[in-house]
């Protein structure tokens, strides 16, 4: 008689990045804000941290101060997923809060005022935010961990939406969809987080694209439905029409009924680029404003 034992998985979720932060982090949204708290009945800006954390590192502190020694600072234009990002809220230039940044300008952490008031999202773009950032820092895993299991589908929460899809280095990579809060969607290939190559790209009120995308611009061969109007068929650089020709692209069924309807725009009626609509960006770098108050609003 043979008998088969079943083998340990590659990676457990113990020892992926991603299902801490993505999973576990997102799990935690809407946590009512208690100061010291580290659990799910109520957490601070570090006790979130520590939670979300705490099984990939041993002996993970609690206390914002202590978290910012930790791992390496790393300039704030190149930011990761994952990175913890540390603010001076209170009166003066010192660390009295952290954040974790989910990527495409998003920071997830537990804040005392405002509302909403507990575990949320923030743009880390936002002028509160923005002029209060210290600096990053990346923290140092303990060997055998990883970012992510390979081909595994994620679900991220970013501030414009979310994306739902595999992850290289916690950023959207191959075959994915986004939901834009503005009502706006994505479904195609992903590269470093941004859309990249083939793709259809929805508008809340009705149009659509689809073709090629470099860097979360429209370029390359692609068609332009508006809501009203004729399919444009062009060749595009940084997301403006170009050159206009009968694409080679084959339409999803669901879209060839409304193209073969309309007739493509010649090349004299070439949209101007105010009645295009423009794709929702992703955001890559971060600038932080130049002047820093001496003074500041305690806030958490």
């Amino acid at each position: 008689m043979l008998i088969v034992f079943p083998l340990a998985p590659l990676f457990s979720l113990s020892t992926t990045i991603a299902d801490a932060l993505f999973g576990h982090g997102s799990a935690l949204l809407g946590s009512p804000y208690r100061l010291g708290g580290r659990h799910e009945n109520g957490l601070d800006c570090s006790g979130l941290v520590w939670a979300v954390y705490h099984r990939l590192i041993p002996n993970l502190p609690t206390s914002a101060w202590e978290q910012a020694r930790l791992g390496h600072k790393v300039p704030l234009k190149q930011i990761q997923p994952g990175d913890l990002i540390f603010f001076a809220t209170g009166r003066y230039r010192e660390v009295s809060h952290v954040a974790l940044y989910l990527g495409n300008d998003t920071l997830l952490h537990a804040v005392s005022e405002g509302w909403p008031r507990g575990v949320v999202l923030s743009s880390l773009s936002e002028h509160y935010w923005k002029t209060r950032v210290l600096f990053a820092r990346r923290l140092s895993w303990p060997q055998g961990t990883v970012w992510e299991i390979p081909g595994k589908i994620y679900r991220v929460p970013y501030v414009k939406g979310w994306y739902q899809g595999p992850l290289v280095d916690g950023r959207p990579q191959g075959k994915g969809f986004m939901f834009f809060r503005n009502g706006d969607t994505f479904v195609g290939q992903f590269l470093q987080g941004k859309p990249e190559g083939h793709g259809v790209y929805h508008w809340r009120g009705g149009a659509w694209y689809q073709g090629q995308f470099k860097a979360g611009l429209r370029t390359g061969e692609g068609t332009y439905q508006p809501r009203h109007g004729a399919v444009l068929h062009a060749f595009w650089v940084d997301d403006q029409p170009q050159k206009v020709e009968e694409a080679s692209v084959s339409l999803w069924p669901f879209l060839q009924h409304s193209a073969s309807n309309s007739s493509p725009h010649s090349a004299s009626t070439l949209p101007t680029r105010k009645s295009l609509l423009p794709v929702t960006q992703f955001v890559a770098a971060f600038e932080p404003e130049a002047v820093y108050p001496r003074r500041l609003v305690g806030r958490e």
